[in-house]
């Protein structure tokens, strides 16, 4: 959250403290500015004030990735920096896989899908977007985007977000927020 606040103060609450509960430490808190909000989700600016966040944060280190670990539901994943997208795409696309095999159980076919995606699909998806000189500037992108985390900001009429998790990853969103704008 205090990164997509200092991206953009306007669209991201400051958060004011964060830390984990006394009474179980894998119970998280956050606290933040009051912002009185309306029960309608944002108008399509929203996607402007996303794709500015793009444009304007660069990773400070050029990897993918982030110090801090992002839940997934009540999950915390660590997604520690990468250098390559195909690196961190594959490593947290792997945790997705180990957290689907703890909550259903150990499944064959699906460890063989998962194998192949790991060990084919990516690499040949990805390998490619950063050889042959071509490069991709990790971005920050707001990963857990839904209609139960944005609503309208009463006092200014405009977009706002929260309960984010945010990870630097391919800038892609970019274009595909600014197509969604009207932006070209």
């Amino acid at each position: 959250m205090n990164l997509l606040h200092e991206a953009s103060p306007s669209l991201a609450m400051k958060p004011i403290a964060v830390g984990d509960m006394a009474v179980n430490p894998n119970l998280h808190f956050i606290i933040s500015d009051y912002i009185d909000m309306t029960d309608e989700l944002p108008d399509l600016s929203l996607a402007e004030e996303i794709a500015q966040v793009h444009r304007n944060s660069i990773s400070p280190n050029g990897q993918y990735g982030s110090s801090a670990p992002v839940s997934c539901g009540e999950k915390l994943m660590h997604v520690d920096w990468a250098p390559t997208w195909e690196l961190f795409f594959s490593r947290y696309i792997s945790r997705i896989f180990d957290l689907e095999k703890e909550l259903q159980g150990p499944d064959p076919k699906v460890q063989e899908l998962t194998k192949q995606i790991l060990e084919k699909v990516i690499p040949r998806l990805l390998r490619p977007l950063e050889t042959g000189g071509r490069t991709i500037q990790p971005r920050l992108i707001h990963g857990d985007l839904w209609d139960g985390n944005t609503s309208t900001n009463k006092a200014t009429n405009k977009p706002i977000i929260f309960d984010s998790g945010c990870i630097y990853a391919h800038n892609e969103g970019i274009q595909t927020l600014k197509l969604a704008s009207g932006l070209h």
